[in-house]
């Protein structure tokens, strides 16, 4: 059932695109052609509704629709729900025409806004590894840009660690061994730490780049996180192996794209305590939770808590300019531990990014979060990374002959995509060449060989069907 089945954000996007194209098939007005190539997701954020609830804060991720207006660009912003939130408009020259304008029933930071979008674009033009000042060029929440505080700020911070080395407290930093070879990545949540956040990346948020310098072994470099995942260990599971106590249930890894593996120890995550069963209780009754684009469902009276651990994010506040403390938690996958279901990658937690308003962040002499604001990040689908030998192609490909390499691989690429519309005869009701010639690409760069690819392909056309179908079934409720 299509309930029971995580529905991918691409999916969402695809289905948008369509919803998009037939409005501007019924639009006499105006000559309107959607841009697919240049349609993105574009990240978490947070807004509010007007008149729901006294006008309820939530969170999605949110889509860019690009399309041509009359022979003008126009971005227009969705939420997963197919909710209306934004829109921008640009000269045929390219210049800007419009501000970004927010849909009269919604309440959103346009700045913010905006800089993720930029964002977002940068990253797809230089990749994700040169994203590294975008989002650091405005403050959060304010939209100002900041050369000058910024240059400011890193002369103050070079100036600290200089005062640290030499004060001689850089070396009491604990180096972090490499983990590459002691934990198996297989059926593990792994979130992307270039996920964007707020007009942030993720691993802008966790300060990674700060705190894993000169912690690192040899030959690591924490650079290379920022196109690597975010995933968890079973705390027991590092405790056998080095006689280590940790004070969470689960303990918060990043690893590169290469493999390479090292703990987020308390020095970089803080962790919580849960408090008592009771406790426990009341705050997953009172957090406000989004997955997979809806509002979870409230526990019942008598339930099992799901919740397992609870890291805070320190300094978030002040770092990034805004009234709230920031957490990653992680929760078992609630279908998995009431009635056994299982996702097709075997995931049973789930990691979320928690926002809670400072004024609500403290119960008792312990900061607990109590209202809170949570959002489920979604791990990537393939479980495989590229093989050695698609690596080693790649960098032949940098070095030697990339004209000849390319056409002999386009070549490859476009008998998968026949073999594709070949084997799956509606196929083409809900993908076309294009369409379906970059997710070969996809799944192949991911390891998989051809037969594995021709079976996932066939896997996502029925996750397209299952897709339309909710939709037209519940369509008249998606801007609820």
């Amino acid at each position: 059932m299509a309930g029971q089945r995580e529905i991918a954000k691409e999916q969402i996007l695809y289905l948008l695109i369509n919803l998009r194209e037939e409005e501007a098939k019924r639009d006499v007005y105006k000559d309107i052609v959607v841009n697919k190539e240049a349609c993105k997701e574009i990240g978490i954020f947070n807004y509010k509704v007007k008149g729901t609830k006294t006008s309820e804060e939530r969170v999605s991720t949110l889509f860019l629709i690009s399309e041509t207006q009359d022979g003008e660009k126009v971005n227009l912003i969705y939420d997963e729900k197919g909710r209306f939130l934004a829109w921008e408009s640009f000269e045929k020259n390219g210049k800007r025409k419009t501000d970004l304008e927010v849909a009269s029933d919604v309440e959103l930071n346009k700045e913010l806004l905006k800089t993720q979008i930029a964002l977002q674009e940068e990253k797809e033009r230089n990749g994700s590894a040169a994203t590294s000042t975008s989002a650091g060029s405005e403050k959060s929440g304010e939209g100002r840009n900041l050369p000058q505080e910024q240059k400011e700020e890193e002369k103050q911070e070079k100036s600290q660690e200089d005062d640290l080395k030499r004060d001689g407290k850089e070396e009491n930093k604990e180096k972090l061994p490499n983990l590459k070879n002691e934990i198996n990545m297989d059926h593990r949540a792994k979130i992307p730490l270039d996920q964007i956040i707020n007009g942030y990346a993720l691993w802008q948020i966790l300060q990674l780049e700060e705190k894993l310098s000169t912690r690192l072994p040899e030959g690591m470099d924490e650079a290379a996180f920022r196109t690597g995942y975010l995933s968890i260990v079973d705390s027991k599971e590092l405790q056998a192996k080095d006689g280590k106590e940790r004070k969470s249930e689960d303990t918060f890894i990043v690893s590169t794209y290469s493999g390479d593996i090292v703990e987020l120890d308390d020095q970089i995550l803080q962790p919580m305590e849960l408090g008592g069963i009771e406790q426990r209780k009341q705050q997953e009754l009172n957090r406000q939770r989004y997955e997979d684009g809806e509002e979870a469902e409230k526990p019942d009276a008598e339930f099992d808590t799901i919740r397992t651990s609870l890291y805070k994010i320190p300094d978030a506040n002040s770092r990034f300019a805004v009234a709230e403390n920031w957490f990653l938690s992680v929760d078992w996958n609630r279908d998995h531990k009431e009635h056994g279901q299982t996702t097709a990658d075997n995931v049973t937690k789930n990691i979320s990014f928690v926002q809670v308003s400072r004024n609500e962040s403290y119960y008792g002499s312990e900061e607990q979060p109590t209202h809170t604001l949570e959002y489920k990040l979604d791990p990537i689908r393939e479980n495989t990374p590229k093989s050695k030998q698609e690596i080693e192609k790649e960098q032949e490909l940098r070095e030697n002959k990339p004209d000849e390499t390319l056409v002999e691989r386009k070549d490859h690429m476009q008998e998968l995509v026949d073999k594709c519309f070949a084997k799956y005869e509606k196929l083409g009701d809900y993908y076309n060449r294009g369409e379906i010639g970059k997710k070969v690409r996809q799944y192949h760069n991911q390891g998989m060989d051809d037969e594995e690819v021709i079976e996932q392909i066939g896997e996502d056309a029925k996750v397209a069907e299952e897709v339309e179908h909710e939709f037209h079934i519940h369509g008249r409720n998606r801007h609820d």
